[in-house]
């Protein structure tokens, strides 16, 4: 089901940016989300799994897309990218368009931390924003009230690299209040959202800056909630419990394999659905044969 692409692309855009497999599924876990913890909706609940994930994939996207793009000011973002820009200039296309798109933040955002990129490719950036809020357009607001962001990066050259290494470790909780954008026809009455990751690499490029070789580890687990109001089978109490962890090593044709990207790859997400009486009426589940899945079938279309 390919919808289960969106809600995968919903889910990791939560990281703003992005050991042992085994043991960091079991005991890497951000705190639990409950039905009893989210505020009522008005409407009714969607009947079917297509029209669950077509309306996370709307309400919960248009909601964390705004509030992410908000988390800084324009200028903020603009010094971010001139850092990009002038240290890693490979990674400035890619950013370009999300930073483009960047909204005014509702207040100046305090950095507890240093943001520090030297002139030999080493990089040290550290974030911690609490109680930052981003309004919606119509209603309501995001509140991040913990964002802890760490990221290590270091290459040989930041011109024309051989090698790289990076580091990320973060931590994120996020309420949403009665939220609303003109673009959605949906108000999240609230949104509670619990994500820890980390992730570490290496990296091996050739002598036309290609990736030739990649080395990594990532850890992700999100537990999340939401209240949604948009009419009749478009509303409902919805959790989300998400997991992720990955420790892979790829060559540049490994990336075109399907077979070798999901080696050690395990992957768990399940949503429930629930009425205001906090009574559990649907729970779909899927892993990583069903993403594989969807891969594969975009690949052979």
């Amino acid at each position: 089901m390919k919808k289960l692409l969106v809600l995968f692309s919903i889910l990791l855009l939560v990281l703003a940016f992005s050991g042992c497999s085994f043991m960091d599924s079991l005991f890497f876990k951000a705190d639990s989300v409950a039905a009893k913890d989210l505020a009522e909706f008005t409407g009714t609940t969607p009947a079917d799994e297509d029209s669950t994930m077509n309306l996370l994939g709307e309400a919960v996207g248009d909601s964390l897309a705004n509030g992410i793009q908000g988390i800084m000011s324009k200028e903020e973002w603009n010094n971010f990218s001139k850092t990009l820009s002038k240290n890693y200039p490979g990674l400035k296309a890619l950013s370009s368009k999300f930073l483009s798109k960047s909204a005014a933040a509702s207040k100046s955002i305090t950095f507890d931390g240093d943001r520090n990129v030297d002139d030999d490719g080493k990089v040290d950036f550290t974030v911690s924003i609490k109680d930052e809020s981003v309004p919606g357009q119509e209603s309501g607001s995001i509140t991040f009230s913990n964002f802890d962001l760490k990221v290590k990066a270091e290459t040989d050259d930041p011109d024309t690299p051989t090698k790289g290494t990076w580091d990320v470790d973060t931590s994120t909780n996020i309420d949403i209040r009665n939220y609303s954008n003109d673009s959605s026809l949906y108000t999240i009455n609230q949104g509670l959202i619990n994500l820890k990751a980390k992730g570490n690499g290496k990296l091996a490029f050739d002598s036309q800056q290609n990736l030739s070789k990649i080395d990594y580890y990532i850890a992700i687990d999100l537990k999340a909630g939401f209240s949604i109001s948009g009419g009749e089978e478009k509303s409902g109490k919805f959790i989300i419990e998400f997991n992720y962890v990955n420790n892979n090593s790829l060559t540049e044709d490994d990336l075109n394999s399907t077979d070798k990207l999901f080696k050690n790859l395990t992957l768990s997400i399940t949503i429930k659905v629930y009425d205001n009486s906090n009574t559990l009426l649907h729970t779909y589940t899927y892993n990583q044969d069903d993403l594989k899945a969807d891969l594969d079938s975009m690949i052979e279309e």
